[in-house]
């Protein structure tokens, strides 16, 4: 038998040459100093390459567009979303301003808690979900 609390302790070696620096995603290049990022998607594509920059770009798209009055629609596809996402609150608060929000949502087999939680926020709002289920 192998004792698996002996073979974890190995993971917890502290031998600098031994491991890599933890990663660090980076802004995108071309939404870093933006002000507007609207008036940067409006003059020019912009390729987010996730995980080597940072996902907070999409969470501040996604919040400015929840914001934005000129802003009617938000159309979006969620894998992985936690019940506490940000993107999930300005979902919600653009809903709730009357936009129209629509959202495909990659179901949780092993986190049903996640999914009750989407199932009463959304129902608590105007917003066309759809569930997607990738299998077990």
């Amino acid at each position: 038998m192998l004792n698996l609390g002996d073979l974890m302790s190995i993971t917890r070696y502290e031998a600098r040459g031994l491991r890599e620096e933890p990663f660090a995603a980076h802004p995108a290049p071309a939404l870093r100093d933006a002000d507007d990022i609207f008036a940067v998607l409006r003059d020019t594509d912009v390729l987010l390459h996730h995980p080597y920059e940072s996902f907070d770009t999409v969470v501040d798209l996604i919040a400015r567009a929840a914001d934005d009055p000129d802003v009617l629609a938000i159309k979006q596809t969620l894998y992985r979303a936690g019940g506490d996402s940000p993107i999930v609150k300005a979902l919600a608060r653009a809903a709730e301003s009357g936009k129209q929000v629509t959202a495909i949502v990659e179901l949780k087999a092993r986190r049903v808690d996640i999914n009750i939680v989407w199932r009463a926020c959304c129902s608590s709002m105007r917003a066309h979900v759809f569930y997607l289920s990738l299998g077990p």
